[in-house]
């Protein structure tokens, strides 16, 4: 999946949506307001995340995170795929255990706020 290629996806794709939110304003000040808003919410998470998952994988983890970049993904051959234990797979418990879909909500009232002020 997704981590396969980089360490932190979700907050990939939600700075990428966000970043396209911002430009379709077509108002430049949001889009450094945004960003920096964005960094300071995420940046400390992520770090603590690491910190966690270190701890708890060790130096599992930690040859995980060698080869797996934490936002930019490594340029060279396809990952080898992930394990099969349950542990790995996806399952929507997981997404809504971990409130995942707040993101797709915020994206959904985003689309229809700006649906509304261009009509």
């Amino acid at each position: 999946g997704p981590y396969a290629y980089v360490r932190h996806p979700l907050y990939v794709g939600s700075f990428m949506l966000g970043l396209a939110f911002c430009s379709m304003t077509n108002v430049p000040w949001l889009a450094v307001l945004f960003v920096a808003g964005f960094l300071g919410a995420y940046v400390p998470k992520a770090l603590r995340e690491e910190a966690f998952l270190h701890r708890r994988y060790g130096d599992e983890y930690a040859r995980y995170a060698a080869r797996v970049g934490a936002v930019v993904p490594a340029m060279r051959r396809r990952p080898e795929a992930a394990g099969t234990s349950a542990t790995e797979r996806f399952t929507w418990r997981r997404v809504l255990r971990h409130r995942e879909y707040l993101t797709w909500l915020g994206a959904t009232a985003a689309l229809v706020a700006m649906w509304a002020r261009a009509n």
